[in-house]
């Protein structure tokens, strides 16, 4: 299953790369976690049997490590030649911060009696969700010209 499951997040990566190339890679960053968002809640709320979570499981990979493929460039383009090491620096620092406060919430959630669908839910599921519509006040830069 993982092997599947990693093989269809290898395609999303090279997908996402010429998708963020042609249509904006802020734009596909966004909607790709956004999709993967959608697809881990559907997962998680009505996937019954093994091929209904690795195919839902499978898709969320590829649209939540994909767009890493266009972030590689993006991140980048966001900042001036100056500061581009320290602002790109800066934005992976603070995903360790990051991980923790996301399980210091599912704890809190798990002590005050919730289940760990309902942690994964919400922290994960809504969190990709909003992580992509955050994108969208991100820094427009413009599509390479075909």
């Amino acid at each position: 299953m993982f092997i599947v499951i990693n093989a269809v997040g290898y395609l999303g990566y090279v997908f996402h790369g010429w998708a963020g190339d042609r249509f904006g890679r802020r734009n596909v960053i966004a909607f790709g976690w956004m999709a993967s968002g959608v697809l881990f809640a559907l997962m998680l709320l009505v996937a019954q049997g093994t091929f209904a979570v690795v195919a839902l499981y499978s898709l969320g990979m590829f649209f939540l490590v994909g767009p890493y493929s266009a972030m590689l460039f993006y991140m980048g383009e966001c900042y001036d030649t100056r500061c581009r090491a320290s602002g790109t620096s800066f934005i992976n620092a603070i995903s360790q911060p990051g991980a923790i406060a996301a399980g210091a919430i599912v704890t809190a959630m798990l002590v005050a009696g919730s289940d760990w669908n309902q942690g994964a839910l919400i922290v994960g599921a809504l969190g990709t969700f909003l992580s992509g519509f955050v994108m969208f006040g991100a820094r427009k830069v413009p599509a390479l010209s075909q």
